[in-house]
């Protein structure tokens, strides 16, 4: 699950940033973690401290990749991109194979695993319905254990949903940082994104080709992964609401993780690089592998 936050929250930054509805292309990007332990070894008790954390220049992180027991762990992604279609490539290191396809015009994501002989595909609609489903009876299940504050949340998202949870939950509190930094080819803006999981920063340009609708769908489709109606929202969605994410450096209680945009290179993209490959099992959102034998059209 957590791979596929990652890469819908990659996704959003690409599509958010890539030149244009009509965008043809390659997109690089970098999801670069960091353990606590690698942190303390660092900077002893600065590690819990954002503002020396956030000094550290990002490319010695990217530099320890290689190093034993480093608690660094460094991905490189590949996005091609053809207009409302995206398909993620190196998307898990372990199954060099798999790769994901996103149509944001019908509002899916499928994992494509050939090695499987299988594929799933989610959409949106229904992780919102399941994600509230789960909240729901884990809330009411343990509504008698939480302490007041989160007691009178709960009882908020069960009678109003996400938005009456969201009433109750102190939002980020989002400051400008006042510097620029060029990323990517583009020149980016800094801003402080602060809340009770999670101490950030974000990096954004100014959007000036109208790709809100593609980002907006990758933006949705992480809410509803991120399915705790308890927590403040992510940093890494709040930011995208001041223009295109072009990095964003986000330090929690247990880790450190850094997603940034490196290169954006226009080309012709082939249209099949975007279809499912014929035989593969589709595995029905919700269900096991094996559980359907639905097949995958023969072209």
């Amino acid at each position: 699950m957590r791979s596929i936050i990652l890469a819908v929250a990659v996704a959003a930054t690409l599509t958010h940033a890539a030149h244009g509805a009509d965008f043809e292309g390659e997109v690089s990007v970098r999801l670069i973690h960091v353990s606590l332990g690698r942190l303390v070894t660092m900077l002893g008790a600065g590690a819990t401290q954002p503002q020396k954390v956030f000094e550290v220049p990002v490319e010695r992180f990217a530099a320890m990749k290689d190093q034993p027991d480093s608690g660094v762990d460094v991905q490189d992604l590949t996005f091609l991109v053809r207009g409302a279609k995206v398909r993620i490539n190196n998307f898990a290191p372990r199954e060099p194979n798999t790769f994901v396809l996103s149509d944001t015009a019908k509002g899916t994501l499928s994992v494509i695993r050939p090695t499987e002989k299988s594929y799933a595909e989610l959409s949106t609609a229904k992780l919102e319905a399941d994600s509230r489903t789960a909240a729901e009876a884990f809330l009411s299940q343990q509504l008698d254990t939480l302490s007041a504050e989160k007691r009178a949340q709960a009882e908020q998202f069960l009678k109003h949903g996400k938005d009456g949870a969201a009433s109750a939950v102190p939002a980020p509190v989002v400051k400008p940082l006042g510097k620029t930094l060029t990323i990517a080819g583009m020149q980016a803006s800094g801003y402080e994104i602060k809340s009770s999981e999670e101490n950030a920063i974000g990096w954004v340009a100014k959007d000036s080709n109208n790709v809100a609708p593609l980002f907006k769908f990758f933006q949705r489709f992480e809410k509803s992964l991120r399915n705790n109606p308890l927590q403040p929202a992510a940093a890494v969605v709040v930011i995208a609401d001041y223009g295109i994410p072009l990095r964003t450096q986000v330090l929690s209680a247990s880790d450190y993780l850094i997603r940034e945009v490196v290169a954006i290179k226009p080309k012709k993209v082939e249209a099949g690089l975007f279809e499912v490959p014929k035989g593969l099992t589709a595995i029905k959102q919700g269900q096991t592998s094996g559980s359907t034998t639905t097949q995958a059209p023969q072209k």
